[in-house]
Formats: structure tokens, C-alpha cells, sequence
């Protein structure tokens, strides 16, 4: 019997370089968001600036040069809301599938696409 299984995908921006500016502050430059954007800015995977609302693409942290640091975008999960954001094409609702490559017997290739489905009768 299949589970079903939630997956929620949130984008997020690991940054590679900063620039420092002094009393253990770093600038870096996200490349993943747009102006306006609310993120979270994680350093060594702790939560360092929650809820920050992108006025620039350029983040300052508390931060060493030994440090990793992580941005990332929350996914809204108010069942209304994603309606609402899909409907407007801003949004769009992915589902697992297994792809399969086959060829025909005259060598030509295609995919075949199956999804997972729960409660449907086969025929």
C-alpha cells in the first residue's frame, strides 16, 4: 500500500561569496529573489533573520567567513490561498510521477508518464 507524502518545496539561495563590512558583519548578494520578496536567513542552519522583506537584493548578517549561509522563501500553506495563487498562474501544483523511457519495435524512443493516485478503481 502507497503512502501519500507531502512534499513542499520552498526556494532558497545558498550564498557562495560575501563581502565583509566590518564587526563580524557580511553583505551578500542573493540571486534566487525578487525586491519585495519576505525570506529567512539562516547562518550554520540556525534561523539569524526571520521574516526579512527583501528592500535590496544585498543581505547583511552577523556572519564569519567560515560560516554557510542560507536564504530561503517560505511556502505559503493556506489551502485558500495556494487556490487562489494557482488559479492566478502564479502558483503551480506539481505531482510525483515516474518517467519511463521506451522504445517501439522500430527503435523509435518515447516517454511514458505514471502518477501516483489513491482510491481509483483500475480497468
Amino acid at each position: 500500500m502507497w503512502e501519500e507524502i507531502d512534499v513542499i518545496t520552498q526556494v532558497f539561495d545558498v550564498v557562495i561569496e560575501g563581502v565583509d563590512v566590518g564587526d563580524d558583519m557580511y553583505e551578500f548578494t542573493t540571486t534566487a529573489f525578487e525586491l519585495n520578496d519576505v525570506v529567512n536567513v539562516y547562518v550554520n542552519g540556525k534561523i539569524a533573520i526571520p521574516d526579512l522583506e527583501l528592500f535590496s537584493l544585498v543581505v547583511t548578517v552577523e556572519a564569519t567567513v567560515a560560516d554557510r549561509v542560507t536564504v530561503i522563501k517560505p511556502i505559503p500553506t493556506d489551502r485558500n490561498f495556494i487556490d487562489g495563487e494557482i488559479l492566478a498562474g502564479n502558483m503551480l501544483e506539481a505531482y510525483q510521477y515516474v518517467e519511463i523511457d521506451k522504445r517501439d519495435e522500430f527503435g523509435n524512443e518515447t516517454l511514458e508518464y505514471f502518477f501516483w493516485v489513491e482510491n481509483k478503481s483500475t480497468k
